[in-house]
């Protein structure tokens, strides 16, 4: 199972044919996306101006057809130890992604970016770029 990052719901919301291809190789419950993603991209939804009703649509549409996960215990366990990881090598990423990572290695998902270089930090994290 995959676990989407912000940007490549963004580029799915964008129509990206690249995404969309990858997205069509797989039925809806191989895909699920984390409640600190939806964050993002509802924030982003809100700051700009421009074709809201529309950009909520689409989110609710993806929300409402994969899997959300939560930022729960077994994830809290998870970022303590990626953190510390990432801290120990010099090499942190954001708080975001950090988060998902965690959800990511709390579910066993791989995590889909286009922000390999951040994700790839995180040992045993699987990460695929579909962008």
């Amino acid at each position: 199972m995959y676990l989407l990052d912000t940007n490549i719901v963004s580029y799915w919301m964008r129509g990206d044919k690249a995404v969309l291809e990858r997205i069509k190789d797989h039925s809806p419950s191989d895909l699920a996306l984390s409640a600190v993603t939806l964050a993002e991209i509802l924030y982003g939804i809100r700051k700009s101006p421009a074709r809201k009703r529309e950009r909520h649509a689409k989110i609710h549409a993806i929300a409402t057809t994969i899997d959300l996960y939560p930022f729960d215990e077994q994830a809290a366990a998870a970022y303590a130890v990626i953190r510390c990881q990432l801290e120990s090598t010099g090499e942190p990423i954001s708080e975001r992604d950090t988060q998902i990572a965690a959800i990511a290695q709390a579910r066993n998902l791989a995590v889909v970016t286009h922000n390999v270089g951040e994700f790839g930090r995180v040992h045993h994290l699987k990460v695929e770029d579909w962008a």
